[in-house]
C-alpha cells in the first residue's frame, strides 16, 4: 500500500495469468483469483492513491477484460465519487 506503483505491478501480473474463462457463468479459478485481487488490493488503492493509480489501471482495462472483470469486483465506497465513476467504467458491464 505505501507504493502504488509496485502494487499496480503485482496486481497486473496477478491478473495476467489467468486469462481463461473470466466471462463463463460457472466459478473458475480464474474468476476466483480475479475476485480475491478486486475485492483485497483493488479496493484500497484507487481511494489512496488515486492520482497515480486510476489512469495507468483505465488504460489498462481498455487493452483487455481480465483487469475490468476485477474491477468489477472493487467495494467503491472508501472511493471519492469521480475515482468511483471512472472505476466503474473501467469495469465495463463485468461491474457488480
Amino acid at each position: 500500500m505505501d507504493d502504488p506503483h509496485l502494487a499496480r505491478a503485482a496486481i497486473l501480473a496477478v491478473v495476467s495469468r489467468h486469462a481463461d474463462n473470466i466471462l463463463v457463468t460457472d466459478q473458475t479459478e480464474a474468476k476466483r483469483v480475479l475476485g480475491m485481487s478486486g475485492a483485497g488490493p483493488l479496493d484500497n488503492l484507487p481511494a489512496d492513491h488515486a492520482d497515480e493509480f486510476i489512469v495507468p489501471i483505465e488504460a489498462e482495462a481498455r487493452r483487455g477484460r481480465r483487469l475490468g472483470s476485477t474491477l468489477g469486483c472493487v467495494w467503491r465506497n472508501a472511493m471519492a465519487g469521480a475515482v468511483s465513476t471512472r472505476v466503474q467504467r473501467a469495469a465495463g458491464d463485468i461491474s457488480q
